[in-house]
């Protein structure tokens, strides 16, 4: 399944960036947009250390197929 994650990265002095999935999105240009609107409005409230990325991403089927599982592992 192709989704697209809305990340939030904050940007700290000292420490490694803290990253947080805001939400997912399955258009990829809504997905744009949005990410482009939470950055105006985190520059709006002077937020200079978030940043939000649009991050295409392919999740796995929930269900494995019975022909994909593997059961020839000797006991």
């Amino acid at each position: 399944m192709r989704t697209n994650l809305i990340l939030e990265v904050t940007y700290w002095d000292s420490i490694k960036p803290s990253i947080r999935i805001e939400m997912t999105v399955h258009d990829s240009i809504k997905a744009e947009e949005i990410a482009q609107k939470l950055n105006d409005i985190s520059i709006a409230k002077n937020e200079h250390k978030t940043i939000y990325y649009a991050q295409p991403t392919t999740l796995p089927p929930v269900h494995k197929k019975e022909a994909e599982v593997d059961d020839d592992i000797p006991f």
